[in-house]
C-alpha cells in the first residue's frame, strides 16, 4: 500500500474540468440577484431606506426586465430571511415595498399603452407613485 503506486495509477484528467467562470460570462439577472444579496446582508432598521433605494436601482437600472426579475428577487429576500429571522420584519417591508412599486410601474404601463391605442387617460399616477414612495 505504496501511496505513490496508489496516486500514479489516479488518472490524469477528470470527466468534467473546472471552470472558472469570467464576470463577463454571468447572466445580468444574476448579477443584480447576487448585489440584492448583498444588499440585503447590509440591511438595518437604520440603513432601511438607503439600502431599499440602492436595491431597487439595481433591479430598476434599465438593463433588466424588472417585472420578470421581481419573482426572484422576492425569493432572494425569503431566502435570505430565512437565513437571518432577526430581520424577516425588514425583509418583509422589502417585498411590501418592492410590490407596491411593482404595482405603480404595471399602472404607468397600461396607462401608456391606453394612450397609445387612443384610449381616454385615467387621471395621472403621480399620487400613485408618491404613496408607494413613502411607504
Amino acid at each position: 500500500s505504496d501511496p505513490a503506486a496508489a496516486f500514479s495509477q489516479l488518472p490524469n484528467k477528470a470527466e468534467e474540468a473546472f471552470n472558472v467562470t469570467k464576470a463577463k460570462d454571468i447572466p445580468l439577472e444574476e448579477k443584480v440577484l447576487k448585489k440584492v444579496r448583498g444588499i440585503l446582508n447590509k440591511i438595518t432598521a437604520d440603513k432601511y431606506t438607503q439600502l431599499f433605494e440602492q436595491l431597487w436601482g439595481e433591479m430598476y437600472n434599465g438593463h433588466v426586465d424588472v417585472m420578470g426579475l421581481v419573482e426572484r428577487v422576492i425569493a432572494t429576500v425569503f431566502d435570505v430571511a430565512l437565513d437571518q429571522p432577526n430581520y424577516s420584519d425588514l425583509y418583509a417591508d422589502v417585498c411590501h415595498h418592492l410590490c407596491r412599486r411593482i404595482q405603480v410601474l404595471k399602472n404607468e404601463e397600461q396607462k401608456e399603452k391606453e394612450l397609445r391605442e387612443g384610449k381616454p387617460a385615467e387621471p395621472s399616477g403621480a399620487e400613485e407613485a408618491a404613496k408607494a414612495a413613502e411607504d
